[in-house]
């Protein structure tokens, strides 16, 4: 039986629906330049808050329903939904996203990264952390698990009230590191995850396992950073997770 999350509700895993085919789904093969991702047909209830504001500065997040921090990942995929026109992912009822993820973050600036928001802006609903990828590389696996605990410490003291999602450190084709210790990463990789399902469930949380696997019309040529075919869909899981999950909330 699964546990139980804040205010009661079933704690669940958010796994994004069935890869099989996720690259033809979005126009991906070999011979034909992709097609940007269609827009999920998931809908949710209106949204309990109107908030227009959006901003990608750390130190100015608005009034946003949804921050999502994290590396360079979500900072891309940011820059991927403002261009199609969606920035706040056509959220119901005027539900504003706040993109702040950074290039190169890790756990250890994650803290510092919220201080400043956490402060002076107004209270979020979501907070949806995707962290971790270039700290396989940089840390021990013993540091990571600290790291992590700590800021997740930090999270549920600064913010009681909001609802925290875990996204899966992604697999990739290429890591900052000999080529020799890629294998040994991945397995590091996945250790991460547990250990970030577990501090999430203490918090409380949900985890979002996106449907961006070793599909190399996922990625771009260097195999670390997604394409926009990538980019599509990793927004496509997570606009279907706020939407099954969180849209009453928001």
């Amino acid at each position: 039986m699964p546990g139980r999350g804040r205010a009661g509700r079933p704690r669940r895993h958010v796994v994004a629906r069935n890869g099989r085919n996720v690259a033809a789904r979005y126009g991906h093969n070999r011979e034909q330049e992709p097609e940007p991702a269609p827009e999920p047909s998931v809908e949710g209830p209106p949204a309990k808050r109107l908030r227009a504001r959006r901003n990608t500065d750390a130190g100015n997040a608005g009034d946003a329903d949804v921050w999502i921090i994290g590396y360079s990942i979500p900072f891309w995929a940011g820059k991927r939904a403002e261009a199609r026109g969606k920035p706040d992912l056509d959220m119901p009822g005027g539900a504003a996203v706040s993109w702040m993820a950074v290039r190169g973050m890790g756990w250890e600036k994650a803290t510092h990264h919220l201080q400043l928001p956490a402060l002076f802006q107004t209270p979020l609903q979501v907070l949806v952390v995707h962290l971790g990828g270039n700290d396989l590389v940089r840390h021990s696996l013993r540091l990571v698990f600290k790291l992590i605990n700590k800021t997740y410490d930090y999270i549920r003291a600064a913010f009681p009230d909001a609802i925290l999602v875990w996204v899966d450190i992604l697999p990739r084709f290429c890591w900052r590191a000999p080529k020799n210790e890629h294998k040994a990463i991945d397995k590091k990789r996945r250790r991460v995850n547990q250990l970030g399902h577990q501090a999430v469930r203490k918090a409380g949380g949900h985890v979002l396992h996106s449907d961006v696997d070793l599909n190399k019309g996922f990625f771009r040529e260097d195999g670390m950073h997604l394409s926009d075919v990538g980019l599509d869909m990793y927004i496509d899981n997570l606009r279907e997770l706020l939407l099954n999950e969180f849209a009453e909330l928001i």
